[in-house]
């Protein structure tokens, strides 16, 4: 006896695995997201570039610049943890200061 197999419906198969649509981050996610990064950067797997005084509040302790193991650059601000673009004030004022040197 000759075992046949049956032809594959490609289209359904690609119609059940579409993923959903990506929705935007709500709030909490985003401050576990910064959470997350932030546990992770506390085992010391980073090397601080710089501490920073806040311009505003003086009083407060010095914001860390910090480079983790995957070369990204973070700062323990509030405008950096709520940043859409992964910047801040502090780092791009250690950028402009600290331009890379070419040989």
């Amino acid at each position: 006896m000759i075992l046949r197999k049956r032809p594959v419906d490609m289209a359904g198969l690609l119609a059940k695995m579409k993923k959903p649509k990506a929705r935007p981050m709500s709030k909490e996610e985003s401050n576990a997201r910064v959470k997350a990064v932030l546990a992770h950067l506390s085992g010391k797997d980073y090397t601080v570039l710089a501490k920073v005084r806040s311009e505003t509040n003086p009083d407060l302790r010095p914001y860390e610049i910090r480079m983790g193991s995957n070369n990204a650059v973070y700062c323990q601000c509030k405008g950096w943890q709520f940043s859409k673009t992964g910047t801040c004030k502090h780092i791009e004022k250690f950028k402009a200061e600290h331009k890379p040197v070419v040989l």
